[in-house]
């Protein structure tokens, strides 16, 4: 019975989408009476229709044509982006674009602990001297703008332009020819403050107090880092409209180098330069990312930017993609001539390799009434039986009859189908709005319990081991993520939908389903007298009540049986399945949905 409902399922698909378009105006209660979201999908979906049809109508204005063309060709766009974003390309990073990527929150002055000897001297820096011997004396003093310092209050030293550990020779120096026996130690207690101007291609240009041990890449920080179109390898270091020296991040970044040449002063300028063309390396190497590459660089070059050559190339050969004469030219190039092969914009690199494929582990869930559950490793072809036994088998309360098994794939099958058919219901309510105006109301509540219904994924699955021992076919094969159910015996029937007292009753084998009905106050008047039956396997069978077709004592109930009464959603005109078919698809959706209150209670 179960087929023959997809079977009609398949033909109200089919009805739906063969229906041709004929865009007209809604009835304006129809829409009041639709959910917004819906109602608000419809006017859209029939909006896009009329921009079409103007478009073609021979009195429509040059600019009125221009801007639907706009509009359609931005829908056009989106959906590109759409398909590319789910292509499953990944476009390669930018080497280096994380590197700053620890900035700090606020921008003020960074002070630096243990500052080295090699430290040079200027005005605002603060000294600490130390005087031992004769005298014990510790002073504080400050670089003048003259550049000294006075020693013990007697005696100026000139340390501006000094380094720290030639500032303190002179300081004891000084100190000799004063006090003689007295040994000075010199420290550095405070640094001075520096302003410095960070302009060019970087996230935020301006004018930035610092301290006076900062560098260039601390400078680099506080603005932010380096903006998508700046050059990580051309950085200079402006002093009086000379560039002191050019930094190139990538001898940093990829090398390990040391990251400046001088120390900043206020006032100077750090200036980043738009970069150069970037080629992607892929492969074989061991940072794949897009690297800059500075004019006359090689392939070698970008080789060892990437890290060099990984373990896993293969071959010894890479591909060079070149764009030529608006075509994209493949060329196989030996490694051994990398270095001399210069690159150009638009060229990229991939290196053949081999990369080891580890299969993921695949479990699988059991819960309920067995004797250990938990999460269970399977192997290939692993069946059910399988994982019901390493689980220590049946608890004594366990219903086998009852147990379910939910699997992803089958969930995502169960959800495609309702859309595909939430959007054909759309589809033909915007082409055919003549049509519904009379059955609106039933179409909202159809619309409504599509929108609504949440897939389970059940599959049904034999549980019974002394079946499955007997016929091995009736033993499901487990998949990866798979969850099985196994309830305690419930005696409990329930009967959901259009009864006048819907709920569960005590199941009792001697009750029939007429017993069962009359026990939820019957059917109501709005019952279309359709039955869905649910056994608790998950098997669904197909009743119709007829005055003429007495009930049958034969319609077999068990413990957990799920009965839906289906509500008659009335006849649209102009479908042929609507009076048969649309109520079964009213009731599928949710009994379906109605699965879950075995396993809850």
């Amino acid at each position: 019975m179960l087929r023959n409902i997809k079977f009609i399922l398949a033909l109200i698909l089919f009805s739906i989408s063969a229906v041709d378009v004929n865009s007209q105006e809604l009835d304006q209660s129809f829409l009041d009476s639709l959910p917004d979201d819906v109602a608000k999908k419809l006017e859209k979906d029939l909006q896009d229709q009329e921009d079409v049809e103007v478009l073609f109508r021979g009195n429509t204005s040059i600019e009125a044509n221009k801007a639907i063309l706009r509009k359609i060709q931005n829908q056009v766009d989106s959906l590109k982006l759409a398909i590319e974003g789910k292509s499953g390309n990944i476009e390669l990073p930018r080497f280096g674009e994380d590197f700053f990527s620890s900035i700090q929150s606020s921008f003020s002055p960074i002070n630096l602990p243990n500052i080295s000897d090699d430290y040079v001297l200027d005005y605002g820096d603060q000294l600490t001297i130390l005087a031992t011997g004769s005298i014990n004396v510790e002073s504080v003093s400050m670089v003048q703008r003259d550049g000294s310092v006075l020693v013990n209050k007697l005696t100026k030293v000139y340390v501006r332009g000094l380094r720290l550990d030639k500032a303190a020779e002179a300081i004891q120096a000084a100190m000799n020819n004063t006090a003689i026996g007295v040994k000075t130690s010199t420290t550095l207690s405070g640094l001075r403050d520096i302003q410095v101007f960070l302009l060019g291609e970087v996230s935020s240009p301006g004018l930035y107090t610092l301290s006076g041990a900062s560098n260039i890449l601390h400078a680099l920080n506080v603005a932010g880092g380096i903006s998508k179109n700046g050059s990580f390898r051309k950085i200079q270091h402006k002093r009086d409209d000379q560039v002191l020296s050019t930094l190139d991040l990538y001898n940093v970044m990829a090398f390990g180098q040391k990251p400046f040449d001088s120390q900043l002063r206020s006032g100077d300028i750090i200036f980043v330069k738009p970069k150069s063309f970037e080629v992607p390396v892929s492969g074989g190497v061991s940072r794949q990312a897009l690297y800059e590459l500075l004019p006359k660089e090689t392939v070698y070059d970008a080789i060892k930017f990437a890290g060099d050559i990984s373990p896993y190339f293969i071959g010894e050969e890479f591909l060079l993609s070149r764009f030529v004469d608006g075509q994209i030219i493949e060329q196989k190039i030996s490694i051994r001539d990398a270095a001399k092969t210069n690159l150009k914009a638009r060229d990229s690199i991939t290196l053949p390799f081999y990369s080891s494929y580890q299969e993921p582990v695949k479990t699988v869930q059991i819960i309920g009434m067995v004797a250990n559950p938990g999460t269970f490793n399977i192997s290939d072809g692993e069946r059910l039986s399988s994982i019901i036994k390493r689980a220590g088998g049946y608890k004594r309360s366990a219903y086998p009859y009852g147990s379910s098994l939910f699997r992803e794939s089958a969930k995502d099958l169960e959800s495609n189908f309702n859309e595909r058919i939430y959007r054909d219901t759309l589809n033909f309510i915007v082409s055919n709005p003549q049509e519904v105006g009379a059955t609106s109301g039933s179409l909202s509540l159809l619309l409504e319990e599509l929108k609504n219904y949440r897939p389970k994924g059940r599959v049904v699955a034999e549980f019974e081991l002394s079946r499955i021992e007997n016929n091995v076919s009736l033993d499901a094969v487990v998949e990866d993520g798979d969850i099985i159910k196994v309830p305690p015996l419930l005696n409990q029937v329930y009967l959901f939908g259009e009864f006048n007292q819907p709920g569960s009753t005590q199941f009792k084998s001697e009750l029939t389903l007429h017993q069962y009905i009359n026990n939820a106050g019957g059917l109501k008047d709005t019952s279309t007298k359709h039955l869905v039956i649910i056994d608790p396997d998950g098997k669904t069978r197909l009743y119709k009540l007829s005055f003429f077709r007495p009930f049958q004592k034969n319609i077999q109930i068990f413990p957990g049986t799920v009965v839906y009464a289906s509500r008659d959603i009335g006849r649209i005109e102009g479908l042929k399945f609507a009076a048969t078919f649309a109520p079964i698809l009213s009731s599928l959706a949710i009994s379906l949905a109605s699965l879950n209150s075995i396993n809850n209670n």
